[in-house]
């Protein structure tokens, strides 16, 4: 414990413990221990008590002072002597009295950070059982009213137990979701885009029709477009075409693939009036104009 100054004053000579004095509080106040990050509540409140009996220390020596003035003259050595003192407490005395407020809040701090990083790691494993990705809340409890460092890490500690057992409700919620899905929507899964969002926002009891319905649409609608699919098939057969050869100038006949397509029976009738015309025109043989000739009178009934 911090020493008690004596003094008394007899003129001409100065009777003290002045030197015992002065070695005690210098011992003293070099072991008062310094606050760190490790601190823990037991140490800030040692910390708390030094810092109001290094004041009382304070406060003592500059009374004495005060007497030692009243009793004589100037008695520097000890006037000196217990200022110095008094510094030396003073000195000791401020920066312990911030580091109670500073050292503390860092501490909390470091707290909440590390539950806050626990919770954190907790849902990233739940999400990694989930072929899907869902939202969660977020651990966002920060302690209130807390007496001291004990009871500020248990209010955290409390509170991440109940943010848990939220997390694993929700993961039992939505792997039971999951499950349904996975039984209904078979080859399907194409068409669920939003899987998430639907496991997330809709009840068991509700999703296998809500998945049906989908799948029927879906199916109707390919059933709809197969209808209205036309047939582009062009059917190809071989003819036998005259054609001049350019080498000798003459008609000959050749066998060559045509092109078969629908035409009605105006069209087909003008074409094959205009094909008459063409042999005749080339100097096509008799027997060619006369099948051009009984294909259009066939056309033209």
């Amino acid at each position: 414990m911090l020493p008690i100054l004596y003094t008394e004053v007899k003129a001409p000579s100065v009777t003290s413990n002045i030197d015992e004095f002065e070695a005690a509080a210098k011992e003293y106040l070099a072991n008062i221990p310094q606050l760190t990050k490790e601190s823990t509540d037991e140490d800030f409140s040692l910390a708390e008590t030094n810092v109001k009996a290094l004041k009382a220390f304070e406060d003592g020596i500059k009374s004495r002072q005060e007497e030692i003035i009243k009793q004589c003259g100037e008695l520097y050595e000890v006037l000196e002597r217990t200022s110095a003192v008094s510094e030396l407490a003073r000195g000791k005395r401020l920066p312990l009295a911030k580091d109670v407020k500073t050292k503390k809040e860092e501490i909390k701090r470091f707290v909440l950070k590390t539950s806050r990083i626990r919770a954190s790691a907790y849902v990233s494993e739940i999400q990694k059982r989930f072929k899907y990705g869902f939202t969660w809340d977020v651990f966002t409890f920060v302690p209130k009213n807390a007496r001291n460092l004990k009871g500020y890490s248990n209010q955290l500690e409390d509170a991440l137990e109940e943010y848990k057992a939220e997390i694993d409700a929700r993961h039992d919620l939505l792997a039971a979701r999951c499950k349904v899905f996975a039984d209904n929507v078979g080859e399907y899964e194409y068409l669920f885009k939003d899987a998430d969002k639907l496991i997330d926002g809709c009840d068991v009891s509700v999703l296998p029709d809500l998945i049906k319905s989908r799948i029927t649409s879906h199916i109707a609608e390919q059933e709809a477009k197969k209808d209205h699919i036309p047939d582009t098939t062009k059917k190809v057969e071989t003819k036998i075409v005259e054609e001049v050869d350019t080498e000798t100038g003459e008609i000959i006949e050749v066998e060559k693939p045509v092109e078969m397509v629908s035409l009605d029976k105006a069209k087909l009738l003008d074409l094959m009036q205009d094909i008459g015309h063409e042999l005749m025109c080339l100097g096509g043989s008799r027997s060619t104009l006369d099948r051009v000739e009984r294909l259009v009178g066939y056309l033209s009934k």
